[in-house]
């Protein structure tokens, strides 16, 4: 009489890690890179919005100052950079979104643009001349440098806005989209300003 043969066992699944693994896991809590998230209380007034929030936290990241940036108020970290800065004199006093106090090429500050679809690139062409107007009344005061949310709103992690910013700190200059024929809409609904 033959003997029945037992099946073999399906090789045995790995259980979970139990204790948190890889270079995360290295890093202390302020190390570690969360993204900016929604903006703190008081941050939106009429004339900011969330998008020069993720820029604002992303200052802060790259110069590590001021050290919570979620505590007012929110006027920068001077002397190293300063938030919604009045440049030139009345009444072509034109007000940009970030300066940058750290010298380039040619001596002068950084002045940072936030430049949003919703308020600069689909819109009038009375914005779109003011804007231009705007570049070359600060050109006399600071090198200027646009960035655009499309290229930073979609990542959570705030990786991509400390790139960004970084570049634009570093002059290193990404085409206009209207220019360049690439303007794309972000996809983002919920706050539009800037």
């Amino acid at each position: 009489m033959a003997t029945a043969t037992k099946a073999p066992l399906p090789p045995r699944l790995r259980t979970p890690a139990r204790l948190p693994r890889g270079p995360e896991y290295l890093l202390s809590p302020e190390q570690r890179v969360t993204g900016p998230g929604e903006p703190p209380p008081g941050f939106l007034r009429p004339r900011t919005s969330a998008t020069e929030w993720m820029v604002y936290w992303a200052l802060a990241k790259i110069f590590d100052n001021p050290d919570d940036p979620r505590v007012p108020p929110f006027d920068g970290a001077w002397p190293f950079w300063t938030y919604q800065k009045g440049i030139g004199q009345s009444p072509g006093r034109a007000v940009v979104d970030f300066i940058v106090y750290r010298e380039t090429r040619r001596g002068r500050p950084v002045g940072i643009r936030v430049q949003t679809e919703y308020r600069h690139l689909f819109t009038s062409n009375q914005q779109q001349s003011y804007d231009r107007l705007q570049l070359l009344s600060l050109s006399g005061y600071l090198d200027v440098m646009d960035i655009y949310d499309t290229d930073f709103l979609n990542d959570k992690t705030g990786q991509a806005v400390i790139v960004v910013v970084k570049n634009a700190i570093g002059l290193l200059k990404h085409p206009d989209p209207l220019i360049a024929g690439t303007a794309r809409r972000a996809g983002r609904m919920e706050n539009r300003g800037g």
